[in-house]
């Protein structure tokens, strides 16, 4: 029903005689048919119109695409009906020249013979096709079987095979099409050419074919070509061709190459290949752009140094360089592609294309690193990478400085990419950019900075896996690795691809600042004005780079090798930090001091054990370094020669190690030179601070070493022996005594005797064969300590060892050794002092050794004279007066009768003694109590001025102060201001002298912090709070307390009264004027001064004429008036200067300058 509904097309002259079984309806379109009998006939008959027959075929095409199989079955069910209509369609390709028609036929036969794949009917069209070339005598006509059967191979490519065995009669007839001047019969031809050389098995076959037929034809071909569809087709066929490394060398030899690089190429043929690509490449078309770029490189992967030159010398890569401002991400792959092969032939360098081309191909990279290809990223950055490395020194990549700026701009911006991947080769492309003859005049340090800044700060930002983790024992590693945590494994070994790349960069760094040394010009901007300071400088940039190597590059390798260590890595790095010794030559010492704080022997003491095996290059180069390293330390570079003959084989952990130096050597001295190596290895560690062998097991272990080669008779180098005593020194603290101490034994098979008591007797022998102990001398409070820890080492070598100990030279001393600049070392420098002091507490042998056996001079002998008083005092009780008055009297006297200078260093001495600060506070605090006990008042009475005198020269002198201690300001102007008659003149002036001191000073004190006590109660008004601590009340108290004081005839209590009151009034003119004055100007003072004057002596009296200075200078005419001052004058004019005192001439002196004034 639904048949008879549709449209039937069918043929109605003979339809009625064809079976119903012929009807075919295509699927999606169920209201036409069509009759497969009546489409042969409607195509067979030539009274058909060709309109009818374009009808019927696209009808039929619709009802195969829909219903194939149906279409396919019918057919096959009849063969001699299914050869038929082939047979008619193949026809139809000579007798119809309607295009689009014949397309349609085209489409129809190829799709039948995909879908019916009969081998017969292959070869009956392919015998078909082959009669038509040979029966049609216009080639023009054959234009459908040349298009028929490219298509045809395209959609069935084993046909290409079959051609090539059992049809060569038919390939033997293409090549005539070449010749035909028609390039659409030329296109169809090289299009099925293209098809059949694209199968390998064809191709080989078909070798001779292409050599003696087509190759000359398909070459003038291309070179003449001029539409877009040959052009395409040729360069089609054309890459099918250079896929075989034969038929690269046939075309290129037809091309005319003669030569190698090693000589001047020619083109001398017709149509020579380069110049025909080079013809295409200059074309508009970008496609076809694409196919020539991909063809010179499809040449080129065979031999480029056989075939580049040829492609050079035609100038190909000035415009493979041009064209990479295309935004085509293709085309620019091929460029780059093509131009990394040319990197390989010393030409393309010599012909000067990179200098031409760098410009374009970092402005190319700059451009595609903004696309989202991070293959085409990659692609670029190794095509400079390559560039850079292998550009002739003797050429000039960068020709001006602009150039070279943009290029660092371009690597920081690839540097800092979000691609991994990307970001190492970057960096690799960095490494070759860091070359000295990369570098522009003036030479642009700034710029490196900011390369080298960016390519560690992206190595060092870039996140580490956090599962992954280094297990550690006995120096062994062992990186546990999981199925779980691959991906992060993976990503450890990016990041170490990374962290390598990173390294070489910098080491290329290193390497620049190191070229540049050797030459003026580069170490000095030549631009730069005479008198203005450049920041482009060798040195600046040699100290950057010691800087970021401190500051990035070490802590970055050390957070990778905790989570996996990497020969390879560790190698560059080594390499790196041993150049950075000469990068820098005048910080060497302190580079090496920083890296061996960073615990950098143990580092490569586990580097050596975990990652070197057997004699490897990589333990000889890691040996080296190291070895390097240490020497550099400077600590013992005499045996640097054995350290190179050991240290590579050292092996094992550290209890392994351990045991070697307790092995007895045999005759040999390889096992000798490996335990000097050890010991010198262990004390540079230590010497460092890194003490990755616990004390306890090396002391032992030392001892162990010695006791050896000791009872062995051996000899033992002066440099060991040092070694040996440092470390038993340092690590004495932590281990037994040496009385006690017994050797350990590691390895129980040695011929050791385990319970060996090792005495003092062994390290005094020792020390005999020694002919300087100043050769042993290591200045470390330790040591010291050491050989004060043993009388027989105190007998011996005690006094020798403190005199080196204080004359001890730093790096800035100038030479000097006499008793003023050791005095000066010892009190200036707490590091130098507290040892000693501790020594002196610890130990009261060493007092001896301090003041008799050592011949110091005078000034130095008091020093340790008042260092060992002071010391002694500081571990008395307050009430220890047969002891501590000699001590503080002579602590007194030794502080105010030594010179300025001493007297700097002894009160230095003095405020580093906590526990006789500690001492003197405790009397202070008892003796302001209303009942001293048991107290003296003469203890006291030192202690007031010994406090007065640490106070004011430690602020004459600015010296630091170790422990400060309160004072009860209240207490002490209490016990100033109301004296109980009982009290001794001494006493109370020696807390006058205490308080004018304070005074002086304004109460700031760093050694006293004045305080108030609790019970006191006043309140601070804003006038008040300018005196505080004091306020106005005590100061009239006080005031009141001086001046009963003037009237006696005391002359210590006098000459006090006035010193402080005279500095109470300078005191007060600071902080209120008006208060000053008032204070002068009280009736009280003239009443005393008054009383002073009826006395026999009168004005000449101790103290009296300061006194009335104080009021001439603050203009108190209340208190003393102009006819006084006239007659005191007149008095003092009649006496002679040997009626006069000492202190009376000096007052006299004053008080005349002041009426002066």
């Amino acid at each position: 029903m639904a048949m008879a509904m549709a449209v039937l097309l069918t043929y109605e002259r003979f339809h009625y005689r064809h079976d119903t079984c012929w009807l075919l309806s295509g699927r999606e379109s169920e209201d036409s048919a069509v009759c497969l009998a009546c489409v042969i006939e409607i195509v067979e008959d030539e009274a058909v119109a060709v309109v009818r027959k374009k009808h019927v075929l696209s009808t039929f095409q619709m009802v195969l695409k829909n219903s194939s199989s149906i279409v396919i079955e019918l057919l096959t069910s009849d063969g001699r009906v299914c050869t038929h209509f082939i047979e008619t369609l193949l026809g139809m390709l000579l007798s119809i020249e309607d295009g689009p028609v014949l397309d349609l036929v085209t489409d129809i036969l190829v799709q039948l013979m995909v879908e019916l794949k009969l081998e017969h009917l292959f070869h009956c069209v392919l015998d078909e096709c082959h009669k038509q070339l040979l029966e049609t005598s216009s080639i023009i006509a054959i234009l459908p079987v040349f298009s028929f059967l490219g298509k045809l191979v395209n959609a069935m490519p084993h046909l290409a095979d079959m051609f090539s065995t059992e049809h060569c009669n038919l390939v033997e007839c293409m090549p005539r099409g070449l010749m035909y001047p028609n390039e659409s019969i030329k296109s169809a031809v090289c299009y099925l050419y293209g098809k059949l050389y694209s199968s390998p098995a064809a191709a080989e076959k078909l070798s001779n074919h292409f050599i003696e037929n087509l190759c000359g034809p398909f070459l003038a071909t291309l070179e003449s070509a001029l539409t877009k569809e040959l052009q395409i087709n040729c360069m089609g066929l054309l890459k099918q061709l250079l896929n075989s490394e034969h038929f690269v060398s046939v075309i290129m030899s037809e091309s005319g190459y003669q030569g190698d690089s090693e000589s001047t190429p020619t083109l001398q043929a017709l149509n020579p290949l380069p110049l025909v690509l080079k013809k295409v490449l200059l074309c508009k078309e970008e496609l076809l752009q694409i196919a020539s770029t991909q063809c010179i490189t499809a040449i080129l992967v065979h031999s480029t140094r056989k075939y580049a030159p040829s492609f050079i010398l035609a100038d190909i890569p000035e415009f493979l360089f041009e064209h990479l401002s295309s935004t085509s991400e293709v085309l620019i792959w091929s460029i780059y592609c093509c131009l990394l092969l040319m990197t390989e032939e010393r030409l393309f360098f010599s012909k000067c294309h990179t200098v031409y081309g760098i410009d374009a191909l970092l402005r190319s990279i700059k451009d595609v690193l903004k696309m989202n290809n991070v293959e085409l990223h990659k692609q670029g950055l190794l095509l400079l990478t390559e560039i850079l490395e292998r550009q002739p020194k003797e050429i000039k990549l960068f020709t001006n400085p602009g150039i070279f700026t943009f290029a660092t701009d371009v690597l920081l911006e690839a540097v800092n990419c979000q691609v991994l991947e990307v970001a190492v080769q970057a960096i690799k492309c960095a490494s070759g950019f860091l070359r000295k003859d990369h570098l522009t005049t003036p030479v642009q340090y700034g710029e490196l900075q900011k390369l080298v800044t960016e390519i560690l700060k992206r190595c060092a930002d870039n996140p580490f896996p956090a599962m992954i983790r280094r297990r550690v024992n006995q120096f062994l590693f062992e990186i546990q690795i999981h199925p779980t945590n691959r991906d992060q494994v993976r990503h450890l070994a990016r990041q170490g691809h990374l962290l390598t790349s990173t390294l070489q960069a910098f080491q290329s760094a290193c390497r620049i600042a190191l070229d540049c040394q050797s030459d003026p010009c580069a170490q000095e901007n030549a631009f730069t004005a005479p008198t203005s300071e450049s920041e482009d400088t060798l040195e600046k940039f040699s100290f950057f780079l010691l800087e970021i190597c401190d500051t990035i590059c070490i802590p970055t390798v050390t957070k990778y090798y905790e989570r996996a260590p990497v020969a390879s890595v560790m190698e560059i790095y080594f390499s790196v930090l041993c150049s950075m010794f000469a990068v820098v030559p005048s910080m060497k010492e302190s580079f090496a001091i920083k890296l061996g704080s960073a615990s950098f022997i143990r580092l490569v003491l586990e580097v050596k054990m975990a990652l070197c095996s057997g004699q490897s290059y990589k333990e000889l180069e890691i040996s080296k370094e190291k070895i390097n390293i240490i020497v550099w330390y400077g600590i013992m570079t005499e045996v640097s020669d054995v350290l190179q003959k050991s240290l590579i084989h050292l092996t094992g952990s550290v209890s392994e190690s351990l045991s070697l130096l307790l092995e007895a050597p045999s005759d040999h001295n390889s096992l000798m030179h490996q335990q000097h190596s050890l010991l010198v290895i262990f004390c540079v560690a230590y010497v460092m601070e890194d003490r990755f062998i616990p004390e306890a097991d090396l002391f032992c272990t030392v001892l162990g070493f010695l006791h050896c080669t000791q009872s062995r008779a051996g000899h033992i180098p002066l440099y060991v022996i040092r070694a040996a005593f440092y470390l038993l020194a340092v690590c004495q603290e932590k281990s037994e005594d040496l009385s006690t101490v017994k050797s350990h034994v590691i390895n129980p098979s040695l011929c050791f005797i385990w319970g060996l008591i090792v005495s003092v007797n062994l390290l005094c022998t020792i020390l005999k064969s020694v002919p300087d102990i100043q050769l042993l001398y290591f200045h470390h409070p330790l040591f010291l300590k050491f050989f004060f820890r043993y009388p027989q080492l105190i007998e011996n070598y005690g006094g020798k060892i403190i005199k080196l100990w204080i004359t001890y030279k730093g790096s800035n001393d100038d030479g000097r050794s006499s008793g003023d600049c050791s005095v000066s070392l010892l009190t200036n420098n707490e590091c130098t002092f507290l040892p000693l002091q501790s020594i002196l507490q610890s130990n009261p042998n060493s007092v001896k050794v301090f003041l008799f056996d050592c011949k110091w001079k005078g000034k130095l002998r008091q020093i340790f004279l008042m260092l060992a008083v002071s010391s002694l005092s500081g571990k008395c009780n307050p009430c220890s007066m047969s002891v501590l008055q000699p001590a503080f009297n002579f602590l007194y006297c030794s502080l105010h009768q030594s010179s300025s200078s001493c007297r700097m260093r002894a009160t230095a001495m003095l405020l580093s003694s906590i526990s006789l600060i500690e001492l003197i506070q405790k009397i202070l605090e008892l003796a302001w109590e209303d009942s001293q006990g048991d107290l003296s008042e003469t203890i006291c009475c030192s202690a007031n001025l010994i406090t007065s005198s640490l106070v004011s020269f430690q602020h004459i002198y600015n010296l630091e102060v170790h422990r400060s201690f309160d004072m009860d300001i209240d207490k002490m102007l209490h016990l100033i201001s109301f004296n109980s008659k009982k009290k001794s003149s001494m006493l109370i002036v020696s807390r006058i002298q205490l308080l004018k001191i304070l005074l002086k000073q304004k109460f700031t004190s760093a050694l006293l912090k004045i305080k108030h006590s609790e019970s006191s109660n006043w309140s601070r008004t804003e006038r008040e709070s300018a005196l505080y601590p004091l306020n106005v009340k005590s100061i009239l108290y006080l005031l009141a307390a001086l001046q009963n004081l003037l009237i006696q005839k005391d002359f210590l209590l006098v000459r006090a009264a006035i010193n402080c009151i005279e500095t109470l009034l300078d005191f007060l003119h600071a902080r209120d004027l008006n208060l000053a004055h008032h204070v002068a100007s009280q009736p009280w003072n003239r009443f005393v001064l008054l009383t002073s004057l009826e006395l026999e002596t009168g004005f000449l009296q101790p103290g009296i004429l300061r006194f009335m200075t104080l009021f001439l200078k603050y203009e108190s005419a209340n208190i003393i008036t102009a006819s006084e001052i006239k007659k005191i004058i007149e008095e003092a004019s009649k006496l002679t200067l040997s009626e006069l005192t000492a202190t009376a001439i000096v007052d006299l002196k004053i008080f005349l300058q002041q009426v002066s004034c």
